[in-house]
């Protein structure tokens, strides 16, 4: 019956009731308005299951995006309005423009991107009706297991401890089995939320560990990226707003899903748990050739600690032992003295000297022959050790 999102949509296109609830909600004009969670995939399941009558719904669950007023007054102002035009259904309103506050999030950038970090893949979906009033769906996630029925976790949830916990206590509550018997649950197990950390091989040193950026990290990502000084050599120099920081917190998060091997990691201090910066190992292209850089940032306040030149070895010693390269660089403007003097001491040489994206930037390097010399002095040591 269900193979592609079209049929998702012409089901719910036949559906009256659905498109009654739809036309109402676009009466209103909200901005990045959709009506999602439960409402999609509840028809698709019932539908599966062979139903003849709906399964009921606790809420319909209404959202949209609007940064120009979050308080949750306006939220209620909406239910009114659509209470008054239909009044038995039961309508909930949330603005995802301030539903992260609630959630203990970074922003989201829209609605869809709320959606996405639902708890559950067959539950991130919407559907609206577009300026032409026709019905569009969104499935972030995909839609195959809703199609297969299968409950498992977004990768969101599967990003620590605490939002598997969530995600494992709705499983609980919402008992899906007894109301759609073929439904598959999928447990989340510890090893699966922690499995990402260890596909990127969990890098420590003495007084350093790696571990990837969660949202609870967006204030320090704004941080960093809002002190002059610490940017003053990266890119343009330029400082950037939450939004900005935002857009680069999720440009750190394509760069896991593409490989979890790579992408910056959030360095965190062993002795308490306290953030100083981020590093790690980074596509880039040089020239239409693929590299791999080594990158460190350190927030002002740890700077002249040689934690720069501790993360970077870890990070040239990670690179080549386990993930196998035999070439790495370092890209540094050459006004920034103190990282290529840390270049120079995890073993990088200058070089060349190119433009990239209009700035001056020196090239450091790491060959084959040079890494297999970093290794045999490092056996030497550990002999007279």
């Amino acid at each position: 019956m269900f193979k592609s999102e079209q049929d998702i949509v012409s089901a719910i296109e036949q559906d009256v009731r659905m498109m009654e609830i739809l036309k109402a909600v676009k009466t209103l004009d909200l901005p990045d308005w959709w009506i999602c969670a439960g409402f999609v995939r509840s028809k698709v399941w019932d539908d599966l299951h062979g139903y003849k009558e709906r399964t009921p719904l606790a809420d319909i669950d209404v959202i949209y995006f609007d940064k120009n007023q979050t308080e949750e007054s306006e939220e209620k102002k909406i239910e009114q309005q659509l209470q008054t035009l239909m009044p038995d259904v039961p309508w909930s309103v949330k603005n995802q423009a301030r539903m992260h506050q609630i959630n203990g999030l970074a922003p989201y950038s829209s609605s869809v991107d709320a959606i996405s970090k639902f708890p559950e893949t067959a539950t991130a979906l919407g559907v609206k009706l577009d300026s032409e009033a026709k019905l569009v769906l969104a499935a972030p996630c995909g839609i195959q297991d809703v199609l297969e029925m299968t409950v498992k976790p977004t990768p969101h949830f599967k990003m620590n401890k605490e939002l598997a916990a969530a995600y494992e206590s709705r499983l609980q509550k919402k008992d899906w089995k007894a109301k759609w018997p073929k439904v598959k649950v999928q447990p989340l197990k510890r090893q699966e939320w922690e499995k990402d950390d260890k596909r990127g091989g969990r890098i420590k040193t003495a007084r350093l560990e790696f571990r990837k950026y969660r949202d609870e990290d967006f204030d320090f990502l704004c941080s960093l990226l809002n002190d002059p000084e610490v940017v003053r050599f990266i890119g343009n120099g330029q400082t950037r707003s939450r939004e900005g920081a935002l857009e680069f917190l999720y440009w750190i998060y394509r760069s896991y899903r593409e490989n979890p091997e790579l992408g910056l990691r959030l360095l965190v201090r062993s002795e308490d748990d306290v953030p100083i910066g981020h590093a790690g190992l980074v596509k880039q292209k040089i020239e239409g050739k693929e590299e791999l850089e080594i990158g460190y940032w350190i927030a002002r306040d740890y700077w002249g600690q040689g934690y720069a030149t501790e993360a970077a070895a870890a990070l040239r010693d990670h690179g080549t032992e386990q993930l196998g390269k035999k070439r790495l660089i370092s890209l540094i403007q050459p006004g920034n003295i103190g990282s290529r003097k840390v270049a120079e001491r995890t073993g990088l040489a200058l070089e060349k000297e190119i433009q990239l994206s209009g700035q001056d930037v020196c090239v450091y390097a790491l060959e084959t022959s040079t890494i297999e010399d970093i290794q045999e002095e490092k056996n030497v040591k550990q002999t007279r050790l």
